[in-house]
């Protein structure tokens, strides 16, 4: 939802629902541990279902996601496989490098 959106219903929603609370406390005064009772359990259903459906294992696997560390790199160091976001290197010519890249030339120690 867009933000705007939010804040009308959380302006029109709260207060409305704290006028609802007083009229069942005064209500059911007698009951009223009771009425406590099961308006925080449905305060916490409520809040358990949002988070429930609002955290699913791809929406924590995006935000985990490094792509700088976790991305496998073929020996150019160009990314094997490519995610939907990501652009393929035009300056790649048939799946290999022009020749730019050159590792470091390690001494061999005897």
């Amino acid at each position: 939802m867009k933000k705007q959106t939010v804040a009308i219903v959380l302006m029109i929603g709260f207060p409305c629902s704290v006028v609802l609370f007083f009229i069942l406390m005064a209500c059911l005064w007698d009951y009223r541990l009771w009425v406590g009772i099961s308006l925080l359990t449905l305060i916490f259903l409520v809040a358990g279902v949002f988070i429930r459906g609002a955290i699913n294992e791809q929406n924590l696997r995006i935000y985990r996601f490094d792509q700088k560390t976790e991305t496998p790199l073929d020996l150019t160091g160009e990314p094997r496989f490519w995610r939907p976001d990501m652009k393929e290197n035009p300056h790649r010519y048939n799946g290999h490098g022009h020749g730019y890249y050159q590792g470091y030339q390690q001494e061999v120690k005897q």
